[in-house]
């Protein structure tokens, strides 16, 4: 739920629960959240300190818990996370009674100076690969992390995500019901195999208002992550997949996106197989959690907008998600990881070796027994591009030509060629850093009648077929 309706602390009650508990004078500014009472410290000597009010009847063993994190990430370690600031009584908290008789627990911890994450722009590829390293460096410190505190029921926990099922009523629009609703049936499918994955105590909530980046315009980098409040013992693929979703968001690419951020975490931290195989659809429940929980709160707690900043960015990303080959992410983190990207690609290239086949099996009506390979590449000394870049009717009578000369053979045209052929909007897209141009040749051209039959050199399933009548399609 959200921060308690119609509650608040002055800031002169704030100046002096802090002077009572800590010893020190300071000026106050309120920040947003989600459950706590957050305020930044201003003092004339010590700095800058934030600190956090719990809700009333808050779990001592919580408060405990938190304190015990984040003085175990702060021993000995390159990381930058709040430290905690001792009270007078030497603990890394304190308590008080509320106007309301209620007892509160509260703590001061230091500040991490820079920017919200949700405040830069541009986000380059090497941010979001320096994100993914900062958040390996918190799974990596909290793997030998030991607590007893368990909040198994957490709803922002991805392995307990399928509690959004009763709550697809909540969501208005069909489309987006639709999709959610596909990836809690895909997820419900694979939940036992998930929740086999490695466990660990995680930060759990690496969005973009708890990632600081500095406050360098031209090489920016990351100054810390803060906020461990959701700090849960789960499966770990989770926290890469929260890192990856505020990372994509606003992205025109968001698997692009992702990958720098799987790059950036596995070089510090190893991910394995099963977990990759798992972090398509972890993202996707991210998604689900944060659109479910942001429906909900427009309705029992609209006064806070905080709990609904991230929705408009949230459900535009779950449209593109859903549109991303889950098979492709999938391949495009084990690559990232640095495993072949196909998880049977060595399999497959030992059976490959010892298969062959004849032209007759693909072309069993033309009596050819060879193929004619023709270099079309940018560094063709067999064309001069200019035929193919201003003068297309030249280099199709060169093909023409080549085909009456040659015409014992099939003439053939290389695979992942660079050409000077897609220069036409058709190969133009809008990417993370701006328009990209696809150069490379995704097939094999081979130059026959129209109508000629092709048939597959052994069983399989077509998977696309396509007839590209575009320009310079």
């Amino acid at each position: 739920m959200g921060t308690e309706a119609n509650f608040n602390f002055s800031f002169k009650e704030i100046q002096k629960l802090v002077n009572t508990n800590y010893g020190f004078t300071c000026s106050v500014k309120k920040l947003y959240g989600e459950k706590d009472f957050n305020y930044r410290l201003l003092t004339k000597r010590e700095g800058v300190y934030y600190l956090k009010i719990y809700p009333k009847n808050t779990d001592l063993n919580f408060v405990r818990f938190q304190t015990k994190l984040l003085n175990h990430l702060s021993k000995k370690t390159e990381l930058t996370t709040p430290k905690n600031i001792l009270s007078k009584s030497g603990l890394s908290y304190s308590h008080f009674r509320d106007k309301k008789g209620f007892i509160r627990y509260l703590r001061i911890n230091s500040w991490i100076e820079g920017r919200l994450w949700s405040k830069i722009n541009p986000i380059t590829n090497n941010l979001r690969f320096e994100l993914g390293k900062e958040a390996a460096l918190i799974t990596k410190k909290l793997k030998n992390f030991k607590s007893d505190f368990s909040n198994s029921e957490m709803q922002w926990d991805i392995s307990n995500s399928l509690w959004t099922i009763q709550y697809l009523k909540f969501i208005k629009r069909s489309s987006e019901k639709k999709i959610i609703k596909s990836f809690q049936n895909k997820f419900e499918k694979e939940l036992t195999k998930f929740k086999k994955l490695r466990k660990s105590f995680i930060h759990n909530d690496v969005n973009d208002n708890n990632i600081i980046v500095s406050n360098n315009l031209y090489s920016p980098e990351i100054n810390g992550i803060i906020d461990f409040g959701d700090s849960i013992n789960t499966q770990i693929i989770n926290d890469v997949a929260i890192t990856c979703v505020y990372a994509m968001m606003k992205s025109e690419n968001p698997l692009e996106a992702g990958v720098n951020v799987v790059k950036g975490y596995n070089s510090i931290f190893k991910l394995e197989e099963d977990e990759i195989e798992f972090l398509y659809l972890a993202i996707a429940m991210r998604l689900v959690i944060s659109i479910t929980k942001s429906s909900i709160n427009k309705i029992e707690n609209k006064e806070n907008k905080y709990l609904l900043i991230s929705e408009d960015e949230a459900i535009k990303l779950i449209n593109k998600w859903n549109t991303v080959n889950q098979e492709l992410a999938t391949y495009s983190f084990r690559n990232a990881c640095g495993y072949t990207a196909h998880p049977n690609e060595s399999k497959f290239n030992v059976w490959s070796i010892n298969r062959a086949f004849k032209i007759a099996d693909i072309f069993p009506s033309i009596d050819k027994k060879n193929f004619y390979n023709i270099d079309l590449s940018v560094s063709s000394n067999w064309l001069d591009n200019r035929f193919i870049d201003k003068h297309i009717n030249l280099f199709e009578n060169k093909i023409n030509w080549l085909k009456k000369s040659e015409s014992n053979s099939i003439i053939a045209g290389g695979y992942l060629e660079p050409r000077i052929l897609y220069n036409s909007n058709n190969y133009s897209r809008l990417g993370n850093n701006g328009i990209e141009n696809r150069t490379i040749h995704l097939g094999i051209d081979f130059w026959l009648k129209k109508n000629t039959p092709i048939h597959a050199f052994m069983d399989g399933i077509v998977v696309v077929k396509t007839n590209n009548n575009s320009e310079k399609g």
